[in-house]
């Protein structure tokens, strides 16, 4: 399987490794959120979202699964709005 990460400068980086290897490191730092089996991203550059799909600041859309959207919400807006 590989994995492809994909930058805010538009640089794209492919590793050939699970995604799980990276899951528990990212979702345990700051910011990211795995919205999608497939999927993790990192909550500062989402630019707008709805119950089914996440837009990034880079204009990327990626799906949020179903019944992950409250959650999804509950994540992006204790991050942004902490004090």
């Amino acid at each position: 399987k590989r994995v492809l990460f994909f930058f805010k400068s538009d640089k794209l980086i492919e590793v050939i490794q699970p995604l799980y290897t990276f899951e528990v490191e990212l979702t345990d730092s700051k910011g990211f959120f795995k919205c999608h089996r497939s999927y993790l991203v990192y909550l500062p550059y989402v630019d707008s979202f709805s119950n089914t799909e996440i837009k990034t600041k880079s204009g990327r859309c990626i799906p949020i699964a179903r019944g992950y959207g409250k959650a999804f919400q509950d994540a992006y807006f204790a991050l942004m709005f902490q004090e």
